[in-house]
Parts: C-alpha cells; structure tokens; sequence
C-alpha cells in the first residue's frame, strides 16, 4: 500500500489512456465522464424495476444503488488515480456482482448444502467479504475474484440460454410463447457482466 493511498497517481494500475491529456484535473478523461451511464442507468432501473422489486425482492434496489457508486467510484479513480480510488472502484463492482448473484442466481445451480436463497446470499455475503479483507492485503487478488465470477456467469448464461432454446424448440404451446421465460435475469447478468469487465 502507498505512504498516501489519497495522492494522485498513487494507483499502481495505470493502463487505460494518456493521463491528463484532456484537462489538468482529471487524469483519463474519457473514462471518468464516460461513468456518467452509471448516474443515468442505475436510478432508472430503479424505477423501471420497482414493480418487480415488489414481488420479487427489495433488494433489486440495492443493487442498482451499488451500481450507480460503481459509476462514482470509478470516476473518482479515473479522475484521480488514487489508490483509494483503485479499492473503490474494484471493491464496488465486486459488490454489486456479489449482489446481483445473489438475488438473480439461479435457483437450480445452487450447491446442494444450500436450501434457500437467504442462505445463498450469506455464503455470497461471506466470500465478497473475504475477497475485500484480501483485497487490502493483496489488491490483485480481487481482479482474479472478479474473473472467476465473470466466467462462472458466462457458464451459467451459456447452460441458460441452450436450456431456453431446447424449452421452445421442444416444449409446449404455453412454454414457447415466451421461451425465455426463465431468463428474465439475462439483462440484470449483462448489466452486471459490463460492470465486472470495465478494469479501464
């Protein structure tokens, strides 16, 4: 960890564009403005998805207030490229993906140890909460905590996916009017996936 983890530069990741090219205050320019979809996406998910959130879970607003401080935090880091801005910007988005998982999971890959989706979101809770304690010890162990989530998402979406186009290929008259009826969280995985892969 550096003597002033709020410096400016004191980042040891530093790879996405010419540093203060644009202004003399914001380091990568185009990365801290380009944040602002963040600002605009998660409120509005917020409230595109408050019907749902309803009957589903409450916590689906949690995790688009978690992704809009990703937005934040992450431009803070752009704009800074502060050590400090660096644990933000990794730890938020490991947090709204362990959020995420752990509301739009789907139920039949749960292991088998776990019986219900509170217990689903504990064992999720615990092992986020171990990669950030880690993550202060070791900052590079989140990115590859962020890469095996990324990759068991993708597994779980391809399985997904070929399950849905076996459903209307091959199921009845209800079930193919809507295929893809069991992939309502495609969108939620997706929005999640961008957040897990933007290290820039």
């Amino acid at each position: 960890m550096p003597p002033n983890i709020l410096a400016r530069e004191s980042s040891e990741v530093d790879w996405c564009e010419t540093n203060y090219l644009h202004s003399e205050y914001v380091a990568e320019y185009y990365n801290t403005v380009s944040n602002v979809v963040f600002f605009v996406a998660g409120p509005l998910m917020m409230y595109l998805l408050h019907p749902y959130a309803c009957k589903r879970t409450l916590a689906v607003h949690l995790v688009w207030t978690m992704f809009t401080l990703v937005g934040l935090f992450s431009a803070y880091y752009h704009m800074t490229l502060s050590y400090l801005g660096q644990m933000l910007d990794e730890l938020s988005i490991l947090w709204v993906i362990a959020l995420g998982y752990s509301v739009w999971f789907p139920r039949p890959y749960f292991p088998e140890f776990i019986k219900n989706r509170n217990q689903f979101g504990t064992a999720i809770f615990i092992i986020a909460t171990i990669s950030t304690a880690l993550s202060f010890a070791k900052p590079v162990i989140n990115a590859y905590v962020l890469n095996c989530i990324t990759f068991h998402i993708l597994y779980i979406m391809v399985k997904e996916i070929r399950k849905a186009a076996l459903d209307s290929q091959f199921g009845s008259a209800s079930e193919c009017a809507l295929p893809l009826n069991h992939l309502c969280e495609l969108p939620h995985t997706l929005a999640l996936l961008h957040a897990s892969g933007s290290c820039c």
